[in-house]
């Protein structure tokens, strides 16, 4: 496994951690979404479950068809993200960061992975 992809599993786990502890935010959602970091050609999709929860979490070498899906330049791009290092709407003008999926759904992930 590459530094980058150890990278990758380590945000992907602690954005995990951070959903689960706020799954108000997710509740009753029950759908599913993906981080994917084209540096390295690797998506996690997460599957949430009615209580929002990551019930499920699948890793895929393409972006698949979830509801929300989040692309990343590189893995680091997320954990500055996450640090509250860059900002996201720097991320998303400079191409670190796209997204494809409706924005009021966008909103509910990003509340919840913060």
């Amino acid at each position: 496994m590459s530094e980058k992809q150890k990278m990758a599993e380590d945000i992907v786990n602690r954005v995990v951690k951070n959903v689960n502890a706020k799954s108000t935010v997710l509740a009753k959602w029950g759908k599913s979404w993906q981080m994917y970091f084209t540096d390295i050609n690797v998506g996690y999709i997460l599957k949430m479950d009615m209580d929002g929860k990551v019930e499920k979490i699948d890793k895929a070498d393409k972006k698949g068809t979830a509801a929300v899906t989040m692309i990343f330049d590189t893995p680091d791009t997320l954990v500055k993200m996450m640090d509250k290092k860059l900002n996201n709407m720097a991320a998303m003008s400079t191409g670190k960061c796209k997204v494809e999926g409706p924005i009021p759904e966008l909103m509910k992930i990003s509340t919840a992975m913060s």
